[in-house]
């Protein structure tokens, strides 16, 4: 099955009070972007700093707030329907995010204890029906009845927790998933006077089909031990391995 990947976010957190105004957003932007950014900006108002710009197929942004930073690659505007929003294919698109945002961590020297990995992938289908299908065989050991086939909106989470293999003994990894069915559907906006009664209105388009899948994988809250610079690239590699390893096993 063709898969895309429609954004992608990487989180770390830090049990220390972050001082946003002291953060070197721009400095890290260019770290991993290799570029300047396009765009920088302090917000007193929510307590944070932000960097942003054009990066590779979409743009990329990294946020500084309360015992946090967000990394986020967001896809640019689609100019058609039949064309969904996207950063780039699965998983060629994640790897090449994670390859170079590990450039980053040696820049962020404050000591983080948790990391996130998120993910929206999508597998584009013919129609609402084929969806249904592709859900009820990636979701069989969780969905046992047969999904209707008039079935508009379908929406399942669940969390299956591993122990982490490169992170500190003890480690646990959340692997959350949130599966649905979305449509991509043109939206016409009527500008000026009214067409004269009797016009023939824009033909209906019934839009474009998928398989959303959006993946949260972090380490779990419980631990509160400092994760060191080695330790955090290696655990955002075993992230990164872990989604595509489920969505391998679910999209098949």
């Amino acid at each position: 099955m063709h898969v895309i990947v429609e954004s992608l976010r990487v989180s770390a957190f830090t049990s220390l009070q972050l001082d946003y105004r002291q953060m070197p957003v721009d400095q890290w932007w260019r770290s991993v972007a290799d570029a300047e950014p396009e765009n920088v900006a302090q917000n007193v108002a929510n307590m944070h700093a932000l960097a942003e710009g054009p990066y590779s197929t979409g743009r990329l942004s990294v946020t500084v707030g309360v015992g946090r930073v967000d990394w986020i690659l967001s896809p640019l505007p689609s100019s058609s329907p039949s064309h969904w929003p996207s950063v780039g294919d699965w998983p060629q698109g994640l790897h090449g995010f994670v390859s170079q945002l590990s450039n980053w961590f040696p820049h962020f020297v404050t000591p983080m204890n948790r990391l996130a990995l998120g993910v929206a992938a999508l597998c584009p289908v013919s129609d609402s029906d084929s969806g249904c299908r592709v859900l009820e065989t990636a979701l069989a050991d969780i969905v046992h009845p047969k999904l209707p086939t008039d079935l508009s909106d379908f929406l399942l989470q669940f969390n299956r927790p591993v122990p982490s293999q490169h992170g500190p003994k003890g480690m646990v990894i959340n692997r959350l998933g949130r599966w649905g069915a979305v449509r991509l559907a043109p939206v016409y906006v009527l500008i000026g006077t009214p067409p004269p009664a009797g016009t023939t209105k824009p033909t209906t388009n019934p839009g474009s089909f998928a398989v959303r899948v959006e993946l949260d994988f972090n380490t779990a809250a419980e631990w509160s031990q400092d994760i060191s610079v080695e330790h955090a690239k290696k655990l955002l590699d075993e992230l990164a391995q872990l989604a595509v390893s489920y969505v391998k096993e679910r999209l098949k």
